[in-house]
């Protein structure tokens, strides 16, 4: 497989409009200060995607700190992932970062970093943030990606429900975005700053999501925030819902490929042929 060195690059930030819930613009300061205090170290060009309307004046000076920074207006139909989604076949690049709303950097080189073990791996998906919490996922708040890979998810998010089912595989399994990719032959790499894992290791590392001090992750949101304020009763909580059912989900994700391929033969056969098949 040939890397390109020079990948065109394009941030997707979500930005909701304070009608939304006026914690969304505290999130983005803290956004826009992060960006400016740990750069990411990597050309690129960045969309600011105004969820629920026109932006306002507050906002759009906030942003006009970052010079490629450029505002689209967007409906808030499917939340942030409606808007990934929406948006992954509107830009030209050959990767799409995805940035969810609460989402802040701590240490410089995030986006270098993320290309570095693009560069290393090749074609998949890549994120910070992944856990093994009712199904196998990267969490979307971010997340690297070819936008064609977004574009050829089969099912259109409308709502929080899609959104949960998009991210975990909550309500609807197959609807799982990682397990979904997965299955195609794109792999779901977890990146920290000294190491790249696969769905299987993501629990292998120190200080990652919902594990120690989180400080081996590119980047922090409000879960992780959640995670540190918590006292240790609720970290061991949070841990054990992340990572304690790692071979319960890996297996089921497995099964269920492995029980479509099965349906799959069986309709082939007929009588009693089928019937023993599929006990």
């Amino acid at each position: 497989m040939v890397i390109m060195t020079n990948p065109k690059i394009t941030l997707v930030y979500i930005c909701p409009v304070e009608s939304c819930g006026t914690v969304y613009f505290n999130y983005a300061c803290r956004f826009v200060a992060s960006y400016h205090k740990f750069p990411p170290e990597m050309e690129h060009e960045i969309i600011v995607v105004s969820n629920g309307g026109k932006p306002s004046g507050q906002t759009q000076i906030l942003f006009s700190s970052i010079p490629n920074a450029k505002f689209i207006e967007n409906d808030n139909v499917g939340l942030d992932i409606g808007a990934f989604q929406k948006f992954a076949g509107l830009v030209d690049c050959d990767l799409m970062l995805c940035l969810g709303a609460s989402i802040y950097f701590h240490r410089k080189g995030w986006l270098k970093r993320l290309v570095e073990a693009w560069r290393e791996k090749g074609r998949g998906v890549y994120g910070t943030s992944c856990n093994y919490e009712i199904s196998p996922h990267i969490r979307p708040s971010f997340v690297m990606l070819d936008p064609k890979l977004l574009l050829a998810y089969p099912y259109k998010i409308r709502n929080r429900k899609d959104c949960l089912a998009f991210e975990s595989g909550r309500w609807k399994r197959k609807m799982n975005f990682t397990v979904w990719s997965e299955n195609l032959g794109f792999p779901n790499w977890m990146v920290t700053w000294d190491g790249i894992y696969g769905i299987r290791e993501w629990d292998n590392p120190d200080n990652v999501f919902r594990k120690g001090n989180q400080l081996s992750m590119l980047a922090f949101d409000h879960q992780a925030d959640d995670f540190d304020s918590g006292d240790l009763n609720k970290k061991n909580f949070l841990y054990y819902i992340s990572y304690s059912t790692k071979t319960q989900s890996i297996a089921a994700q497995y099964t269920a490929r492995l029980c479509r391929r099965m349906k799959c033969f069986a309709g082939k056969l007929s009588g009693k042929a089928k019937l023993k098949c599929l006990i």
